[in-house]
């Protein structure tokens, strides 16, 4: 494996800082509409929030406490 892992994105030729959170939301929307749904919430907080939204086909779990 040749890779690294950054805490960057570059996103149509920009360099972005990733957030420092991360949460799930499983349902049957699209990105945008998941973005959207974060957007307002992050409104409601009245503090500032970077968003990125992604969609995966699985994850891989290690060093995770159990909820």
């Amino acid at each position: 494996m040749n890779g690294r892992c950054y805490r960057t994105i570059k996103a149509e030729g920009v360099l972005y800082q990733l957030p420092d959170a991360t949460y799930r939301y499983d349902g049957d929307v699209t990105a945008n509409e998941v973005h959207d749904k974060v957007r307002e919430a992050v409104k409601a907080t009245r503090l500032k929030g970077g968003i990125i939204v992604t969609e995966s086909a699985g994850s891989v779990v290690s060093g995770l406490k159990r909820a």
